[in-house]
């Protein structure tokens, strides 16, 4: 065994840092983690996602699902985060 072995995580994430890249992952993520948790049909009728400071801006087809998901903003804050592995969303915006 070599005394400078590193996981590929740690690695990843240095040279994530290293580069200003930490945020375009995060985003990546988000938007990966949010349309595994709402699913497909809910997923089609987003019209754009934007992910800055912990704050998810998610711009909906239907007025009626915004109200719905409204409802519902906290469980999806905490599924994303638990899809994610971390606390990443802190807020959720509906437009």
């Amino acid at each position: 065994m070599y005394s400078n072995e590193h996981h590929i995580s740690d690695l990843l994430s240095k040279l994530y840092q290293q580069n200003n890249l930490s945020s375009v992952v995060d985003v990546y993520q988000v938007r990966s983690a949010y349309n595994e948790v709402v699913g497909e049909l809910i997923a089609k009728l987003t019209q754009s996602l934007r992910f800055e400071s912990g704050i998810l801006y998610v711009r909906l087809l239907s007025a009626a699902l915004r109200h719905e998901m409204t409802l519902r903003k906290q469980n999806l804050i905490d599924r994303i985060n638990q899809h994610l592995g971390r606390p990443a969303v802190e807020e959720i915006v509906f437009q």
